[in-house]
């Protein structure tokens, strides 16, 4: 290629979806995102003694299931992505919090009848 010349393309869609499997991740990418292990571990977010995850559960889980390590910014990162999966985003939780706050009330007003 000479020093004038360039190389060009032109991206004709792009398709938010991650579809390559884990197996694929484990092998073949140098670095899973916190987006990506955050989907992975959104289905396991409850541990099977009754508590949340936590960062390092996710870590021990990545370490142990798929041989990669990753950094407790990206298990917290990870975490809190799954989380708003799971249960929304704070802003949307935090709407809630006035209607959850009127049951309360006419639950207490109810029982002392």
């Amino acid at each position: 290629m000479m020093r004038d010349e360039a190389v060009y393309f032109q991206g004709r869609s792009f398709v938010n979806e991650h579809t390559c499997s884990l197996e694929e991740i484990h092998r073949h990418h140098r670095q899973a995102s916190a987006i990506i292990i955050g989907e992975v571990v959104a289905p396991r977010l409850q541990q099977h003694d009754g508590r949340l995850m936590c960062p390092e559960d996710i870590i021990t889980d990545m370490k142990t299931m798929y041989g990669i390590q990753i950094m407790y910014s990206k298990a917290y990162q990870a975490l809190d992505y799954a989380l708003s999966l799971t249960y929304g985003m704070h802003e949307e939780t935090f709407q809630l919090l006035p209607s959850f706050g009127y049951v309360l009330e006419e639950k207490k007003s109810w029982n002392n009848h």
